[in-house]
């Protein structure tokens, strides 16, 4: 997976992750998005967008760190 960070501020990030087409996005996010609102529900101070095979969040840069993990 593509994950390009920017920083924003020292406490703030946004993070762009794309998920190659050989993964379909319901086994990223869960059927009916279950798994996308498991992760909002744990990160709840980030904004996360699925549009496509592209995942984007904003939030505290800790957050976002893990979150490109998550998906790594």
């Amino acid at each position: 997976m593509t994950q390009t960070p920017t920083a924003h501020s020292p406490e703030r990030a946004t993070a762009r992750i794309t998920v190659p087409a050989k993964h379909p996005m319901v086994t990223v996010l869960g059927s009916g998005d279950s798994l996308l609102r498991v992760i909002e529900s744990a990160f709840p101070g980030t904004d996360i967008h699925v549009r496509g095979n592209e995942i984007s969040a904003q939030g505290p840069a800790d957050d976002i760190a893990l979150l490109q993990r998550l998906f790594d």
